[in-house]
């Protein structure tokens, strides 16, 4: 499932990178999943991953438990399921996202070349991830409030600062967020984040190349250089 601002295309590298301090903790730990590509790259005894879009963790929840996505979706059954917005119905999230311009939440019916399928590859994309996240504990739940056991290895994906918003994180205060993965370092934790720029106490650890999610009106998608930092 395309997922705006989600890490398919460079979940490979990061979790290279991350994997080898996985390897000698108990827990993995996502604050921020969203789609979930990092989450379904890394191999952890216990994965804990949370989000504050009660729809996204529906879906997980719903996906865990068995149900299937479907592989068509309509312009008209798009509409439907954009009026109705239930938070209790897998279907929400899997069309806001995966059935939606460039995965951007409900940013319009996605159409492109023809016999391009957004819902069967959105499905299949699903089912593929859900092969390595069997033992996911999925939290409906802040950044802040998510349990998780001391040791743990936490990777962050939070909203870009200076990007835009979406759903249901509105607004992000960075200085608080940045004051908790101090904190998380300073009781044992190691914590990983993604991000274009980061306070001067954290180090940029590595840098991988890659290209926005949206295309410019010639059909571009500008370059840009991810980085993960850490204490």
């Amino acid at each position: 499932m395309q997922y705006f601002g989600g890490k398919q295309r460079i979940a490979k590298k990061l979790s290279v990178f991350i994997q080898p301090y996985v390897n000698g903790a108990s827990t993995y730990v996502e604050p921020f999943v969203g789609g979930a590509a990092m989450l379904a790259a890394i191999d952890s005894p216990i994965k804990i991953a949370g989000d504050l879009n009660p729809f996204l963790i529906t879906l997980w929840k719903s996906l865990s438990k068995g149900w299937e996505p479907p592989s068509e979706i309509t312009e008209q059954k798009y509409a439907e399921v954009k009026a109705a917005m239930r938070e209790d119905d897998p279907l929400t999230a899997f069309v806001g996202f995966g059935c939606s311009f460039a995965g951007k939440w409900f940013g319009g019916y996605a159409r492109g070349e023809e016999g391009r399928n957004y819902a069967s590859n959105a499905a299949g994309s699903l089912k593929k991830k859900m092969k390595t996240l069997a033992n996911v504990k999925w939290h409906f739940s802040d950044y802040a409030s998510l349990p998780f056991p001391k040791g743990s290895v936490i990777y962050c994906d939070p909203p870009y600062q200076g990007t835009t918003q979406y759903g249901a994180v509105t607004s992000f205060n960075w200085e608080r967020f940045w004051d908790w993965c101090r904190d998380q370092s300073m009781v044992g934790n190691k914590v990983f984040v993604s991000e274009y720029n980061a306070p001067k106490d954290f180090d940029c650890i590595l840098e991988v190349k890659t290209k926005l999610d949206i295309r410019t009106k010639d059909g571009v998608q500008p370059p840009r250089i991810e980085r993960l930092f850490s204490q």
